[in-house]
């Protein structure tokens, strides 16, 4: 329930950006990572092969993103940030951290930090 709720803050402040909080997220790993394999990303993202395919389906029609086949294996395909999606994202970054300052705002600092630490714990188990 509470990833449900922080979801829909994140989606509605994020909405001007034409993005949600997970396409952001998805986005922003590639920014930092370059080209990757669907499954190297969907491992990274902590999402199901299909459910990341379904993910990327939109972000690809708008060319927030290329899928092409990879040079090292041809049954694989390879996911990049194009330009444009570089530019949503930079725009997004802003709302982005509007939505962390609201949320640490409400919470507290100390609150904030402990439980990006404790996920932290449990994305690693």
């Amino acid at each position: 329930m509470a990833a449900r709720h922080l979801t829909q803050v994140y989606d509605a402040i994020l909405a001007p950006s034409g993005i949600r909080s997970t396409q952001y997220m998805i986005m922003a790993v590639l920014y930092e990572r370059g080209g990757l394999s669907v499954n190297e990303l969907a491992r990274l993202m902590v999402i199901d092969r299909t459910a990341m395919g379904k993910n990327l389906k939109p972000l690809e029609r708008d060319a927030l993103i290329a899928v092409n086949v990879s040079d090292e294996d041809r049954r694989s395909r390879t996911v990049t940030l194009t330009k444009k999606g570089s530019k949503v994202l930079e725009q997004a970054y802003p709302l982005w951290k509007t939505a962390q300052s609201r949320f640490e705002k409400k919470h507290g600092k100390q609150f904030s930090e402990d439980l990006r630490g404790m996920l932290h714990v449990v994305a690693q188990d």
